[in-house]
């Protein structure tokens, strides 16, 4: 029996202390649940750090003027609140690297997150998980003028999001370049960085394997390691774009179109700097998450206009992409047959993944099932209730539209963006509504035109009290989003592959499919007859062709920009 599976068998029965002696130079073959018991320092290096690696990545972020070592130097922990006795644990610098990580990791993971200022939130739950101890280095970087802290915090309930405590550097640190700090288990015992796996081994729970390693078809093009960016053009982009952007007002900032609130364009930038450090050594963070079952990677992780430096073996990519694909998805849900138990329909709720299917499934002793009252309820519809509604979305052109009808029957001039994210307010956020909410009678507006369909999506969000689930309304945009992955991920790509094996390059960002210039074409192909045989409506889609001359870019920037570089 080899090392590895002695140290299963050792941990299984409760033998940790055997792993006292074991020394491993690669602990990548361990299994995750024994790398991730509190503290464990058996296996010739603390548990966290692997933790710190698998979850975090290679590296960390710090300003180019905080140096870690002299800081901890001129404020020795144990003489600055550092209760070592506590948990009977010591200082460890690694921490402190991991945890001032997490301000530009954080918001580089999920772009949701990134407000309109410059706190992160950090998940102590989580932290918890792996570091016991983190409360006290924490308290360490403020107490020392390292970070602050937004104290505030809230749990999720079953109408709305929570939040937790969020953080950010202070005053000396916050416009400081960041730089990359490796840590040390990234190296060999020759100073040479270790191979890095593209795809994840788990998820981020730590408790379940990634399923991409079980998908080729997705996997391959990213294990080839292939994938490259423009270094220098995208750093210099986006620190002249972040500057720009620094001097505007904040109604001139990005919208994020989830949450309806700006982005700040510094946490922008950080969060594009370690993507791209990711993309620099192959760190690509594919994974296929347990939740909505979405494939994420740098890709998805990174924003729109940086995709634009990105080349897969020199080749120039283009990304073939569904028009309004969120309203044009929720088209399945008008028909009955996806909620019926025994249905044919190729996508129905009861062939997707067992967590988005058992968020219908719950038992009421004194009322029906949404399934069955969603299908009650379409049932009892006149013949061509949705027409409208499809043939909007059919075109691509919902937002448009919605804009061209306020203006024709309101006379109020609205942009495509607040169109847009008024939609994703509709499909994402709780049923409850808000007056003084400045897109609300634009909801009411919605409401008005399409009564049957918003009719079933609150119907879908609906809250009900005796069902102890945080977020109950999020039904719908996992509902929607699992649809949107069945399709494209295991049947589009799927497809392509059987194929065409090896000879077709794709990666996805969630409602689309991205290939090399000259496969966009067969791409379309397949993507058209697979969502039309799906959704039952044929799909309007485009092509973003990823360059830096395609007009997506600020001209202005990109100008300086290849000025600086040629």
């Amino acid at each position: 029996m080899d090392i590895i599976n002695k140290i299963r068998e050792w941990f299984s029965r409760g033998e940790k202390n055997k792993l006292d002696d074991v020394i491993l130079d690669d602990v990548s073959d361990i299994d995750p649940d024994i790398l991730d018991f509190k503290e464990n320092s058996d296996l010739n290096i603390p548990s966290y750090i692997l933790v710190m690696l698998s979850r975090s990545g290679y590296y960390a972020l710090l300003p180019e003027n905080l140096d870690v070592d002299a800081h901890i130097g001129e404020y020795p922990p144990l003489e600055n609140g550092f209760d070592e006795a506590k948990y009977g644990l010591r200082f460890d610098k690694e921490k402190i690297i991991y945890i001032l990580g997490l301000l530009s990791s954080i918001p580089a993971r999920n772009k949701d997150l990134i407000g309109d200022d410059d706190f992160v939130p950090i998940n102590a739950e989580y932290l918890n998980r792996f570091m016991r101890d983190y409360r006290l280095y924490f308290d360490y970087l403020e107490n020392t003028g390292v970070i602050e802290c937004n104290k505030s915090y809230k749990s999720s309930t079953p109408n709305e999001r929570g939040y937790s405590r969020s953080y950010k550097w202070s005053d000396k640190y916050i416009d400081a370049e960041l730089e990359p700090y490796y840590y040390a288990r990234a190296f060999d015992k020759k100073g040479n960085l270790k191979a890095i796996d593209s795809i994840i081994k788990n998820n981020r729970d730590g408790n379940n394997e990634n399923q991409l390693r079980h998908c080729p078809y997705l996997s391959y093009w990213y294990e080839q390691k292939k994938l490259k960016i423009d270094i220098n053009r995208a750093k210099l982009y986006a620190k002249n774009l972040k500057e720009k952007k620094v001097k505007q007002n904040i109604d001139q900032w990005d919208l994020n179109k989830n949450t309806g609130k700006r982005k700040n364009p510094s946490l922008q930038y950080n969060s594009f700097r370690y993507n791209l450090e990711a993309l620099k050594i192959h760190d690509y963070k594919a994974m296929i998450d347990t939740n909505v079952h979405r494939l994420h990677s740098v890709l998805t992780n990174m924003q729109k206009d940086y995709r634009n430096f990105i080349t897969y073996d020199g080749e120039p990519l283009v990304a073939v992409d569904i028009k309004n694909s969120q309203p044009y998805l929720a088209c399945l849900l008008f028909n009955p047959e996806f909620w019926r138990e025994n249905s044919n329909l190729p996508i129905n709720l009861f062939n997707l993944p067992d967590n988005i299917k058992q968020s219908f499934l719950h038992k009421y002793p004194t009322r029906e099932s949404l399934p069955i009252m969603l299908g009650n309820l379409l049932n009892n519809l006149p013949d061509g209730t949705f027409d409208e509604y499809k043939k909007v979305v059919a075109s691509g052109e919902i937002y448009e539209t919605i804009k061209e009808w306020v203006k024709n029957e309101k006379d109020i001039e609205i942009s495509r963006g607040t169109a847009k994210t008024t939609m994703f307010q509709i499909l994402f956020s709780s049923n409850a509504n808000n007056p003084e909410d400045e897109n609300y009678w634009l909801k009411q507006y919605y409401e008005e035109k399409f009564p049957s369909v918003m009719k079933v999506f609150k119907t879908i969000k609906r809250i009900y009290s005796d069902l102890k689930i945080e977020r109950q309304y999020a039904r719908l945009a996992c509902l929607l989003q699992a649809i949107e992955s069945e399709i494209i991920l295991h049947r589009c790509c799927k497809r392509i592959w059987d194929e065409a094996p090896q000879q077709v390059p794709i990666f996805t960002i969630h409602d689309s499919i991205v290939t090399t210039i000259g496969q966009e074409g067969y791409v379309y192909a397949i993507m058209k007859e697979e969502l039309e045989e799906c959704i039952g409506v044929s799909p309007e889609m485009k092509f973003e062709y990823w360059n830096i001359n395609n007009g997506d870019l600020d001209a202005e920037i990109i100008e300086k920009t290849l000025l600086s570089t040629e």
